[in-house]
Parts: structure tokens; C-alpha cells; sequence
């Protein structure tokens, strides 16, 4: 009888290990954990048109699938950090949109906002890129007044030996 329920015991812990593994497996494929988005990334963003030069940026994406930006882009006129959301959308690939508010003048008057939605693609666990993402000049109103695209390379932000 004690043979029965230690080996029973086993096999219940056997298959709990093996779900566990499974889980945390599915959560990092999904982009939660180590080998997916989430974290800090520096990235180089360039305008398809060329309407403006390569600039840079720093992207952090949390658990739970939110995400603050912030760039070097702006002067003179001035820009909120970016503040948006992303997802898994299969294939090392997330989806995202972001939006920041846009400042201009001596009061920096609101003039609108910027909007940008991608996807962006995994490169292994440290590298990823941004296919092009539509970038969008919204007024106050919330109306589109210019539109443009970016791609993107980037590179996960690690802790470095002191």
C-alpha cells in the first residue's frame, strides 16, 4: 500500500514538473520571460522617406504587455515620453501602438499627438526589428495630418560588469 502512494506521489509530481516546464515554455514563446520582449532595448529608427535623419531610442516593455518609449528626435519642439501597449502575435513577431504627446512655442502649446503602430520581429533573444510602422501626426482633434513610416534595429539592453 505505501509502494502504491509513493508511486503515485511520483507520478503526480512528475506530471506537475512536466506542466510547469510546459507553462513557463508557452509564456516565454508568448513573449513573458526571459526569451521574449519583454525588457529594456536600445534602437535606431529610420524614416523610410527620409524625412528625417536616424535618430535613437530607448523602448521598455513590461509583463503584461505595456510599454514606455522615449527619444532624441524632437527639438525645438518638445514630446511626452510614448506610453502604449503590445501583444504576442505569433512567430517571434508582437504587435504595438504607442502614443506621446506633442508639445511647440514658447508656452508649449498641446499641438496633438503622435501615434506609431508596428510589429516588430525577434532576432534571436538580444536583437530585434521593427518592420514599418505607421507613424501618425495627430491634431488636437485627433484628426491625422501627416503620416509616415519607420523600420527599426535594436539591441536588448544587459547588465554590464562593473
Amino acid at each position: 500500500m505505501r509502494k502504491k502512494l509513493a508511486l503515485t506521489s511520483a507520478a503526480l509530481g512528475l506530471i506537475a514538473a512536466l506542466l510547469a516546464a510546459s507553462v513557463a515554455d508557452s509564456r516565454a514563446s508568448q513573449g513573458k520571460g526571459s526569451r521574449g520582449l519583454e525588457g529594456s532595448w536600445e534602437v535606431r529608427v529610420t524614416s523610410v522617406s527620409n524625412s528625417i535623419p536616424p535618430f535613437d531610442e530607448f523602448i521598455t516593455f513590461t509583463p503584461g504587455g505595456g510599454m514606455v518609449e522615449t527619444n532624441n528626435t524632437f527639438p525645438p519642439a518638445a514630446a511626452s515620453p510614448g506610453h502604449g501597449t503590445w501583444e504576442y502575435a505569433g512567430n517571434q513577431a508582437y504587435n504595438f501602438t504607442f502614443y506621446k504627446l506633442l508639445f511647440l512655442g514658447p508656452q508649449g502649446q498641446f499641438t496633438g499627438r503622435l501615434r506609431v503602430r508596428g510589429t516588430i520581429v525577434l532576432q534571436g533573444r538580444d536583437e530585434w526589428t521593427g518592420l514599418p510602422a505607421a507613424v501618425d501626426f495627430l491634431n488636437p482633434a485627433g484628426n491625422v495630418v501627416l503620416s509616415d513610416q519607420m523600420t527599426a534595429e535594436a539591441r536588448r539592453i544587459t547588465v554590464l560588469p562593473q
